[in-house]
């Protein structure tokens, strides 16, 4: 039935395809350590990372909005990260985003079966993605980590000059596919913007919800495990 109804499937990266949580941490202690970053008074890499991911999180929400751009965003996070250690030093924020955006970058763990899925729904749908990453640093993810061969398409906030869950960036992706949105399945982790901006913009929806979140909506599918997609498609 599924198969009949949808003929693209586009995908979230981060956070559903590519384990941004665990590539991440990796980048940010290997950071830690090449800038010494303990002997500058950052003493504590757990509160560091803690501080940083809140930091982060906030101004990625900034971001979407509009209200900062990729270059305060990418600044302000170490910056402000480490001023809540007392130290002010903005040529070391200048290094540690450089040194954080390389490293993280080249990490390749991927959630399990990604490969496995991909491959058996490559010669059924057009699969894509649609991220609202950078799009020089998604690109080496894809790329390393040996995703790039599945996807017509990679869509992203800074092509498109709009960030999900705007429906702008959604009908821009539906405009370059070339198909209607009801021949389209949006599979993400993100409800507030992956899912319900897919939805807005006519898509149908899967949340992959690999921590078992509870949710006051609901989608067009829910999988906990990237596996079933092969069931269900």
């Amino acid at each position: 039935m599924a198969e009949n109804k949808y003929r693209h499937i586009i995908f979230d990266l981060d956070r559903t395809l590519w384990d941004f949580d665990t590539n991440s941490l990796l980048a940010l202690q290997e950071m830690y350590e090449a800038l010494a970053l303990q002997e500058k008074g950052v003493d504590d890499f757990e509160a560091f990372h803690h501080t940083y991911k809140q930091i982060n999180a906030g101004l990625w929400d900034d971001y979407r909005k509009g209200m900062v751009t990729r270059e305060t965003l990418s600044l302000n996070r170490f910056l402000n990260t480490i001023r809540s250690f007392s130290v002010d030093d903005v040529v070391l924020a200048t290094k540690m985003s450089e040194y954080y955006v390389k490293a993280v970058s080249e990490k390749t763990i991927l959630f399990p079966e990604v490969h496995e899925t991909l491959s058996y729904l490559k010669p059924k749908y057009g699969l894509h993605v649609l991220t609202n990453g950078f799009a020089d640093v998604q690109y080496r993810k894809l790329n390393r980590s040996g995703l790039e061969r599945y996807f017509q398409h990679i869509i992203t906030s800074e092509e498109a000059g709009a960030h999900k869950p705007s429906p702008w960036i959604f009908n821009y992706a539906l405009k370059k596919i070339g198909v209607p949105a009801h021949q389209c399945l949006m599979v993400g982790d993100d409800p507030a913007v992956d899912l319900i901006g897919a939805r807005d913009a006519g898509m149908d929806q899967m949340f992959v919800n690999f921590d078992h979140i509870k949710q006051e909506e609901t989608f067009t599918f829910e999988v906990d495990h990237l596996s079933l997609l092969r069931t269900l498609l």
